[in-house]
């Protein structure tokens, strides 16, 4: 099994690795390359590849590892055409530019594809404040799903603001929460971390033969839709392998990317400024003000984002009931939010 799990992961990291080789010489012709600006500080054009050689990669290691005998189930297809659907859209935006009436319904109909084409059809939430168990079902249960699936795509979208971020703070929250759960890992996730460990190579310049690489609108938006639907699934007993998780437990699994999502979108909207508009008070952001290395602020971030999942599966495994969990990350959402806006406060003071 180990072996196997080895082979695996090797060949999404050598199949991910050629990808980046091949779309990086091809980004500037197909107008997938990222420009330093006043706001974007690196240097000169970098392919915005990551998320189409990730996805590609994966991909075909999950359709070689099928058995010819048996289809994919629904559920797999719903997820597969929803993913592709985020690509799509944010390498779409990554060329071009892409209106947010257009990504609304682009995210709505990937979250639908996922909702109706896998019989997702209810919800139960849990006693989440104190007072009654929640369940939704039929349409409320369709409208939640977009809400998850809209927060985590913007939520990651926003975090793949630095390089290494997005990348280091997925494989953390999936390695923690299969050692902490004890839950095996499936084809699918082995490929996607050998895969996740090709970018980082490239995007870090961690070997010089991988030319540096962003992610992309294309890979933060699938991604971030991949991850809303794992997560529905892990909570839920319909699909997959049965309930692994609470709900209340997901928004742990990806508690920094959330908060920060949800303290700078209500910051801005306070502001009266668009919780679309880009800026520079993402957690990433001001922690680089306090002119920390770029090494030792990866750390920092990274340490901080598997502090998350191990308390929530800490809190999951020690049967600690909803309400006190719910109650206590949105406790450490309200620490996020003041301490990043006091710190905002005095960077826009100078």
């Amino acid at each position: 099994m180990i072996t196997m799990m080895f082979s695996v992961w090797l060949l999404a990291l050598l199949l991910c690795g050629v990808h980046l080789y091949l779309l990086a010489r091809f980004a500037k012709r197909l107008g997938l390359v990222d420009l330093p600006s006043e706001r974007k500080k690196h240097t000169g054009a970098v392919p915005l590849v990551g998320g189409i050689a990730i996805f590609s990669s994966v991909l075909l290691i999950t359709l070689a590892t099928q058995s010819s005998t048996m289809w994919p189930s629904d559920q797999n297809v719903a997820i597969a055409l929803g993913a592709f659907l985020m690509l799509l859209t944010g390498v779409l935006d990554d060329r071009r530019g892409v209106g947010i009436i257009w990504r609304v319904i682009a995210i709505c109909a990937a979250a639908s594809l996922f909702s109706f084409g896998s019989g997702f059809n209810s919800v139960a939430l849990g006693n989440l404040v104190g007072t009654e168990s929640v369940t939704l079902t039929g349409w409320s249960s369709k409208l939640f799903i977009m809400v998850c699936v809209f927060g985590m795509v913007n939520a990651f979208n926003m975090l793949d603001g630095m390089d290494g971020v997005l990348g280091l703070n997925l494989l953390c929250a999936l390695v923690l929460f299969h050692g902490l759960i004890g839950e095996a890992f499936s084809i699918e996730e082995i490929a996607f971390m050998g895969a996740l460990c090709a970018f980082l190579v490239a995007n870090l310049r961690l070997w010089k033969i991988l030319p540096r690489c962003f992610m992309g609108d294309g890979g933060s938006m699938c991604i971030g839709f991949v991850v809303a639907v794992y997560l529905l699934s892990a909570a839920s007993s319909q699909l997959g392998s049965g309930k692994l998780l609470e709900p209340v437990t997901a928004l742990y699994i990806v508690g920094l990317p959330l908060v920060d999502m949800v303290t700078v979108t209500l910051r801005r909207i306070s502001d009266g400024v668009s919780p679309f508009h880009p800026g520079h008070d993402h957690f990433h952001h001001l922690i680089q003000t306090y002119g920390i290395g770029k090494p030792a602020r990866l750390a920092i971030i990274t340490g901080l984002g598997a502090l998350y999942p191990m308390l929530g599966v800490f809190m999951h495994t020690q049967q600690i009931n909803t309400t006190t969990q719910f109650w206590t990350i949105v406790g450490l959402g309200l620490t996020h939010a003041v301490v990043t806006g006091y710190r905002w406060r005095q960077v826009r003071a100078r």
